[in-house]
């Protein structure tokens, strides 16, 4: 009868809330891949630079830079959808850089209807970088993420589809340069390194200024926006009242893909088995045992380890 009624309760959704608190527990305490960096669009960048939305020159700046140490790859977390404020001098300086660039770049695209259907994320509203800076070597990945009823971000497309089935894959595993098997899971668990700050951060500021170019050599480089005041941030299961920049988001993205991590469900024939189990133990201890605060402390005993 227990057995019937956790079971009943679990496929029902009710012990949900549960089942992300006991998930969050594997989260943390694993190793940041060497080769991600960010390059933050921090405090100290927007004192430097000045008030949000910089030049999109600033950008072009940083783009001409790194050519001379050729990074694995760049991914700029930024959307550059509309025309600059500054007038076209202003788009044209990134459009040379972006043309010019010898190594790969990663430009966002966001889903703005994401929806799950039949577990298959699509979007028939798409906000894009301007066509003009999306030639080669540029590419386009989605940053969509998942957010749960507890508003934290643990899940995130692995591929979304347009209105037309063209397939978008994610930011975060172009950063990662790892091929895609569209039969693989569609939306994943994300498997966080660390706390926010984990992934290293140098001042977009320096970089612009030409400082610490050495340090991007050879690396998936990443810009985005840490500054608390462009609200670019998101609760996580490693938040620890700190929320995490968007950006490192997608970091610990191709993070979990460069160190071939996953979470998986497991299968509801095992989730049957051990609810099973579970139910039928107590009453084996009341058997063996026959006292009941004995039997208490085993059952307690058993579920701690279990867990």
């Amino acid at each position: 009868m227990v057995f019937v009624i956790v079971y009943t309760s679990h496929s029902l959704g009710l012990f949900a809330g549960m089942d992300r608190i006991l998930q969050d527990r594997l989260q943390g305490g694993r190793p940041v891949d060497s080769s991600l960096v960010i390059v933050a669009i921090d405090d100290e960048s927007l004192q430097k630079i000045g008030q949000w939305p910089w030049p999109r020159l600033e950008f072009a700046k940083v783009i001409s830079s790194l050519n001379q140490v050729a990074p694995a790859r760049l991914g700029i977390d930024v959307m550059f959808a509309e025309d600059s404020r500054l007038g076209q001098a202003d788009d044209l300086a990134l459009e040379t850089a972006l043309s010019q660039a010898n190594y790969p770049v990663v430009l966002p695209v966001e889903a703005l209807d994401l929806k799950l259907s039949n577990g298959t994320p699509t979007s028939t509203r798409l906000t894009k970088t301007k066509p003009q800076f999306t030639n080669k070597p540029v590419v386009l990945g989605h940053i969509n993420l998942i957010t749960d009823p507890d508003n934290v971000v643990r899940l995130y497309p692995h591929i979304i589809f347009d209105s037309s089935g063209n397939s978008i894959p994610s930011f975060g595993r172009l950063m990662a340069g790892r091929e895609i098997d569209e039969n693989e899971l569609l939306v994943r668990s994300i498997v966080y390194a660390g706390a926010p700050g984990s992934v290293t951060r140098i001042p977009f500021w320096q970089v612009a200024n030409g400082e610490r170019l050495s340090e991007l050599a050879g690396k998936k480089v990443l810009i985005g926006a840490t500054a608390a005041d462009l609200q670019d941030t998101q609760s996580t299961p490693v938040s620890f009242g700190t929320k995490m920049p968007g950006v490192e988001i997608q970091s610990n993205i191709a993070n979990m893909i460069l160190q071939n991590w996953s979470l998986h469900e497991v299968s509801p024939w095992q989730m049957l088995f051990f609810i099973f189990i579970a139910s039928f133990l107590p009453l084996l201890w009341f058997f063996l045992f026959r006292r009941t605060w004995l039997v208490l402390i085993v059952s307690l005993v058993s579920g701690i380890v279990a867990i």
